[in-house]
């Protein structure tokens, strides 16, 4: 499959400028990161500019969708149909797109709730769409994460699931029971080494 970006921006002009501006900022992060860790850039590029994609659906749009791929839809996605965003964004790609990149799917329709057996393109995109530039001022919380990332990526992702689980329950959300069931796997992982 060819990651030109070029022809991705120009598909992706319908979202929002400000969801966009966002998209290429993950992007340029993701490029970052896997130069660092030396992953594929030209993947992790291409996913990071397209992660969300599916992002500004309406979510009577995004529930439809689900349905109509045959996705399974947790009852916390049911209620708050944003969360579906990723796996419908990732069908999109591989129904629409053409995209038959197996680690470029999973990037996508793990970016939101995190899931326990991301591989290495779907952690730094889901890092990297957490903590790129435009969204400091928003989670102060996860600064330390920031410079975790370039040291152990997935010592940086259990400090998300810590943090952002912590922030959450305190402002009385639910958490997606993904990302709790990620949490835990990434914390007895790393506990047993």
């Amino acid at each position: 499959m060819d990651f030109d970006l070029y022809s991705a921006r120009k598909r992706l002009s319908y979202l929002p400028r400000g969801l966009l501006a966002h998209c290429q900022r993950t992007s340029q992060l993701c490029v970052e990161l896997a130069h660092h860790w030396g992953w594929p850039e030209d993947r992790a590029a291409w996913a990071g500019l397209v992660h969300d994609l599916a992002r500004a659906y309406p979510e009577g749009e995004l529930l439809y969708l689900a349905r109509e791929y045959s996705l399974q839809i947790d009852p916390m996605e049911e209620t708050t149909p944003v969360l579906l965003h990723g796996p419908v964004g990732a069908e999109i790609l591989r129904r629409k797109w053409q995209v038959t990149d197996g680690a470029v799917l999973e990037a996508v329709r793990w970016h939101t709730s995190g899931n326990r057996d991301m591989g290495p393109l779907a952690k730094i995109v889901f890092l990297a769409d957490k903590i790129e530039p435009g969204k400091s001022g928003l989670y102060p919380h996860l600064a330390p994460i920031r410079d975790l990332v370039k040291k152990d990526v997935d010592r940086a992702l259990l400090e998300f699931f810590n943090s952002q689980i912590s922030f959450l329950q305190l402002k009385h959300f639910r958490v997606h029971p993904a990302m709790i069931a990620a949490g835990n796997y990434f914390r007895l992982r790393l506990a047993s080494q």
